[in-house]
């Protein structure tokens, strides 16, 4: 079960902190999680993602193989300007 903030604050600060031309499309929907082509919202209700962004329609939401990638390399360097060799 999702225990993270309600849906009202996840709307509320939506509202406060983000441009109003951030409308949203689908106001009931409400995403928690993700898993491979999966969203879940915060009743644990699954969708499948056709409208992700590019990196999750090539290899999902979560992909176990790139979290671990991404996990090692957040320990090293997360981000540093293009102006510096990395």
């Amino acid at each position: 079960p999702f225990k993270g903030i309600s849906r009202d604050e996840a709307l509320k600060l939506h509202q406060q902190h983000l441009f109003p031309f951030y409308k949203h499309t689908i106001a009931a929907f409400f995403a928690v999680r993700g898993n491979r082509q999966y969203l879940y919202d915060d009743t644990g209700k699954q969708y499948i993602d056709l409208a992700g962004g590019i990196s999750t329609v090539n290899v999902g939401h979560c992909h176990p193989r790139l979290n671990k990638i991404f996990s090692d390399q957040a320990q090293k360097l997360m981000h540093i300007s293009p102006i510096y060799l990395h």
